[in-house]
């Protein structure tokens, strides 16, 4: 077993490399998108996977979400929203749009 140890670091950390944090910044707006459960968060996140369409990112499409999550993310996001505070996303590839597809949604400490 400990001989296998390095090679499971190794797989896992090209996993992670896969995707980011993307830094703190207000919401600018966000939209939902009739019947899908999706919406899209406009701001100023950095694009750690290096999509192309990074002008907005999209909540909903990553293969771990579900219901309860989706609205869970859009509760926090409508919160961020009205109380004028930063978010940080933690985004997980692109979409076939190459827009950033959002695992995470994070409220900063207000340090």
């Amino acid at each position: 077993m400990i001989k296998y140890t390095p090679l499971l670091f190794a797989a896992l950390s090209l996993n992670a490399a896969a995707a980011g944090y993307t830094g703190k910044a207000n919401i600018t707006k966000f939209s939902s998108q009739s019947g899908s459960g999706n919406f899209e968060i406009y701001g100023s996140w950095s694009n750690p996977d290096d999509c192309t369409a990074s002008d907005k990112f999209v909540v909903g499409t990553h293969s771990t979400d579900t219901e309860q999550s989706q609205n869970s993310k859009y509760s926090t996001v409508l919160a961020a929203y009205m109380a004028q505070q930063t978010i940080e996303l933690y985004v997980d590839g692109c979409n076939q749009f190459n827009q950033p597809i959002v695992k995470g949604i994070y409220v900063p400490g207000r340090n």
